[in-house]
C-alpha cells in the first residue's frame, strides 16, 4: 500500500482529543516514511505506541512529528513518543512568538 492514514481513538478520554498516525511509501529511500499528527492527551501515548508496533513495523525512528498548537488535547501524547523514539523532524506551530506574558 503507497499510504495510510489512521485516526486513533481512546475510549478512556472523554473529550475530543486528536492523534493521527500516517506513513507513506518513498521510493527514493526504499522505505516508509512515519509520521505523526498531533498526540492527542497523555492518554493517548500507549495507543501511539500500541499502533506503531501492531501496524507500522514497530520502528525505531518517527521522520516526522507535527504538532498543530500545544493545547493538552493535542500535545501532551506527544511527550512520551519523544522520549520513545528517534525523531529526525518535528514541525510545531510556534504560537508562543505571539504570546505576551506579563513581568
Amino acid at each position: 500500500m503507497p499510504f495510510e492514514i489512521d485516526f486513533l481513538a481512546n475510549p478512556s478520554v472523554k473529550q475530543d482529543a486528536d492523534a493521527i498516525c500516517f506513513r507513506f511509501w518513498n521510493p527514493g529511500l526504499n522505505r516508509y516514511t512515519i509520521c505523526i499528527f498531533d498526540g492527542g492527551t497523555s492518554d493517548y501515548a500507549e495507543s501511539i505506541k500500541k499502533h506503531l508496533k501492531n501496524y507500522y513495523d514497530d520502528p525505531d525512528t518517527i521522520d516526522f512529528i507535527f504538532c498543530s498548537h500545544p493545547d493538552q488535547d493535542h500535545a501532551s501524547g506527544l511527550r512520551e513518543i519523544l522520549e520513545l523514539y528517534n525523531v529526525r523532524f518535528i514541525i510545531w506551530r510556534s504560537c508562543w512568538k505571539r504570546a505576551r506574558f506579563r513581568t
